[in-house]
């Protein structure tokens, strides 16, 4: 069997195993998409250490090109259970920026799913947004008896506001696969 059959019949498994196309806030303190989603777990499927050159190639073309973030050709992807998508995918390629957001089922948040391929996207986006979440994770936190309501108030703003840049801009493509279908699934999409 040549090289090209063998891989146009794994593109085509895979095709049978993918969920689809939605957007996900991946700058999260967390890492499950402003604690509505799963935990996005990363560098268990494609161990590869980060690589700052690519980094910075990313930042380079960010600059030079704008960011890529909501293009197929630039999906991070991710094997997920089904049963945690409520909708907002688009299952379809289609041409241009995705504007669609995943929706989670509301016992997404406390799961775990899987990056198999877009740890250095991750890590770019990490880094860009760093001061915002860390912030965000501050404004978190637990409080203290020396709070007044004003401080709560303010807190509660900070929140809101933080969470709003997140998610207008820390936002990636991810490519979602069923992670039920085929246990072999996740070694495929790396």
């Amino acid at each position: 069997m040549s090289q090209q059959l063998a891989s146009e019949r794994l593109r085509d498994e895979l095709l049978t195993h993918r969920i689809g196309y939605g957007l996900v806030c991946i700058a999260s303190p967390d890492n499950n998409d402003l604690g509505r989603g799963p935990t996005f777990v990363r560098q268990t499927m494609n161990p590869r250490p980060i690589d700052q050159a690519i980094i910075k190639k990313i930042k380079s073309d960010h600059i030079a090109n704008g960011l890529k973030n909501r293009e197929v050709k630039y999906a991070v992807q991710v094997t997920v259970k089904r049963s945690l998508i409520a909708g907002g995918v688009v299952n379809e390629i289609k041409d241009g920026d995705y504007t669609n957001f995943v929706k989670w089922t509301d016992n997404a948040p406390g799961q775990k799913c899987q990056v198999a391929n877009g740890n250095h996207r991750i890590t770019f986006m990490e880094d860009k947004y760093a001061l915002e979440m860390f912030k965000l994770k501050v404004a978190q936190g637990p409080g203290t008896s020396k709070d007044t309501p004003r401080m709560l108030a303010e807190r509660a703003n900070d929140i809101t506001t933080l969470k709003e840049i997140l998610q207008r801009e820390a936002i990636w493509l991810v490519e979602l696969y069923d992670e039920g279908r085929h246990p072999l699934i996740s070694i495929h999409v790396c």
